[in-house]
């Protein structure tokens, strides 16, 4: 059983679904990736970020030190679209 989603990708995640862009289970990171690009050029990058960051944590134990963790929960705050 693969760990728990780092609380960055978690925060994003509910904040796109607050802005009506929901992932479901069967999409993978990356597709939904294209799909925020989609519906959100401007923040795309700030997404890909953190989905690459999900990605290395997921599928390459990699986890973030507290510096880029704490940037990638903010690029995730970002994504509220304010």
């Amino acid at each position: 059983m693969p760990p728990p989603p780092p609380e960055f990708y978690v925060l994003a995640l509910r904040t796109l679904a607050e802005r009506g862009l929901v992932r479901p289970r069967v999409e993978s990171p990356r597709e939904f990736e294209g799909r925020v690009r989609k519906a959100y050029p401007e923040e795309g990058a700030s997404f890909e970020s953190i989905t690459r960051a999900f990605e290395d944590q997921r599928y390459g134990g990699r986890d973030p030190d507290a510096r880029r963790a704490r940037e990638l929960r903010s690029l995730a705050e970002g994504l509220g679209g304010s």
